[in-house]
């Protein structure tokens, strides 16, 4: 079984978490990415739970995911060239497979067996955002 999610929006890179300790003692983290973040992410999740997938509500088994990134282009490119400017391909994979858990498509990312990525500039009749599939 195959679904393919696609999702507009500016793709956002899940940097790390930093933590400090607060004035109860306690340790708090906070991400690193910023505001933009937790935007892109909601948009991720909200696409997944309101897409039509053809498995049970939460899959269990081995996934396999492929992930296009569709980044905005700067003014001036070439597009011949491969996107090789920031945000990190990884960093980008990371914050759709939790936003992806998040919805409950899978119960934890470490069920993904296989990632296929890739990041792109999007052309001129193409929104920013992603295609995500995932095949069983």
């Amino acid at each position: 079984m195959m679904t393919t999610i696609v999702v507009e929006g500016i793709p956002t890179a899940q940097g790390s978490k930093r933590g400090f300790v607060t004035k109860s003692g306690k340790v708090a983290l906070v991400e690193s990415s910023g505001k933009k973040l937790k935007t892109w992410r909601e948009q991720v999740t909200y696409a997944c739970m309101t897409h039509d997938h053809d498995w049970p509500d939460q899959y269990d088994g081995p996934v396999k995911v492929s992930i296009l990134f569709y980044m905005p282009h700067p003014k001036r490119h070439d597009p011949t060239k491969p996107m090789t400017k920031r945000p990190d391909l990884d960093k980008l994979i990371r914050a759709i497979l939790d936003s992806i858990t998040k919805a409950g498509l899978w119960k934890d990312d470490s069920q993904v067996i296989q990632i296929l990525a890739a990041k792109t500039y999007a052309t001129a009749t193409q929104n920013p955002g992603c295609e995500i599939r995932i095949t069983t």
